[in-house]
């Protein structure tokens, strides 16, 4: 009973935290936004859900990466929807964005960070595969 407990505390807590794929609105915090460049170029991000800044550099990492899974998966879907077979990254990047700021409650305030992943790829859509390299970069 007690390991059925546990476990589901640990899945409501990793839902919790968990960055959802879809497209970001005027008031949510975490999604993808894409700008349309020119007739086969876009510009495709991906901003996560925010996590405390004493978050292990483990989860950083992964974290960092479900945000450029997602910004691929948006540009696959773009191409798709614009009749393109391929795409490729001119250039990208992806970092975790740190913002510092206080907490305050009852006149007691603290420092907080937050880090917020974020992912950002200019790509080009085209129908041939060949001879296209990916420039991206890690910050």
């Amino acid at each position: 009973m007690i390991k059925k407990i546990l476990l589901g505390l640990i899945l409501i807590n990793l839902a919790s935290c968990a960055n959802v794929y879809q497209k970001k609105r005027r008031y949510s915090v975490s999604g993808f936004q894409e700008k349309k460049l020119s007739e086969d170029s876009y510009r495709v991000t991906y901003e996560g859900l925010s996590f405390s800044g004493n978050t292990i550099k483990e989860v950083q990492s992964r974290k960092l990466q479900v945000v450029k899974d997602y910004v691929l998966l948006r540009s696959a879907e773009i191409a798709k929807k614009s009749n393109y077979k391929y795409f490729y990254i001119q250039h990208g990047f992806a970092k975790n964005i740190i913002k510092r700021g206080n907490s305050c409650i009852n006149y007691s305030c603290v420092r907080t960070t937050t880090i917020h992943p974020f992912s950002e790829f200019h790509i080009k859509l085209t129908q041939n595969s060949e001879g296209k390299s990916l420039n991206f970069r890690d910050q």
